[in-house]
């Protein structure tokens, strides 16, 4: 099997960007695109929103690799999300930039595209999240069970790898061209530069999640989840211990290691798509 993705080619899907209503007097000014199934494909399937990792895009970690084109060929409405300071997303205050506030968002792009309480008749959403997108998926479908139906994580972390980061570190190189010391540190603040992000919403980013620990024992999903990592993903070492946590809750988690491929590389990965697809139907 070809591991190795292909282009997106043209979207001829995508229908537009959504207006973006405040939550709770905040405005995010967060990007939000909804792509429809192609012409003849559609299904009686709940949408699917998918979630981007730290120092990425909707654009990078699902447009290119060929997650939107799959899902809207295989008869599926799919949500897209610029975070706060990534992408096409305006550069927000750390208050916007909390996770707690990016739920709240992500609750409300759901409400706006009509998404309904999951019932006999259907109803709910999946998700998608990579990296850091899959810590929010994580806990939005444990806060939302009534609404979130299936989750697919991708590259995640069973542990808060932004609550280490030395910020003064990183603002002192920015500013003056100084030696960042904290390995962790400049291996984040590498990984925004070399995407090309502006790098003072990025450390707003860092500072909020920072605020808000991630805690995974503290929320925990009911619903179906699909773990995918990289095998040589060591940002994904802890993918078991999601696992653990899962099986402790009651459910019966799917699990994928992906051969050859990290942290960077396993969101462009055939393998991993094609579990997904199947995972999601």
């Amino acid at each position: 099997m070809d591991d190795t993705e292909h282009p997106a080619g043209p979207d001829a899907s995508r229908v537009g960007t959504l207006d973006h209503e405040l939550v709770e007097g905040v405005d995010a000014g967060l990007h939000v695109e909804r792509f429809a199934p192609e012409e003849g494909e559609a299904l009686d399937a709940p949408p699917v929103l998918l979630i981007h990792g730290f120092a990425s895009s909707a654009e990078m970690n699902w447009v290119r690799p060929g997650w939107v084109r799959e899902l809207t060929r295989g008869g599926r409405t799919v949500l897209t999300v610029d975070l706060p300071g990534h992408g096409r997303s305006a550069a927000s205050t750390v208050e916007a930039c909390l996770p707690s506030r990016i739920r709240a968002d992500l609750l409300q792009i759901l409400a706006q595209e009509g998404v309904t309480p999951i019932g006999p008749d259907g109803g709910g959403a999946d998700l998608v999240g990579y990296s850091f997108g899959a810590r929010l998926a994580w806990e939005l479908a444990a806060a939302q069970p009534e609404l979130v139906r299936r989750v697919v994580l991708g590259g995640a972390a069973a542990d808060d790898r932004f609550v280490e980061l030395d910020l003064a570190d990183a603002r002192a190189n920015l500013e003056s061209g100084a030696d960042i010391t904290h390995d962790e540190t400049r291996m984040f603040v590498s990984m925004a530069q070399a995407a090309g992000n502006p790098m003072d919403p990025i450390l707003a980013f860092i500072s909020a999640a920072q605020q808000e620990p991630y805690h995974p024992e503290s929320m925990v999903p009911r619903q179906p989840v699909l773990l995918a990592a990289g095998e040589n993903d060591e940002l994904a070492a802890g993918m078991d211990r999601l696992l653990s946590l899962l099986e402790d809750a009651g459910g019966t988690p799917e699990s994928l290691r992906i051969p050859g491929r990290d942290h960077l590389s396993t969101v462009t990965s055939r393998a991993f798509k094609d579990a997904a697809l199947a995972f999601l139907a």
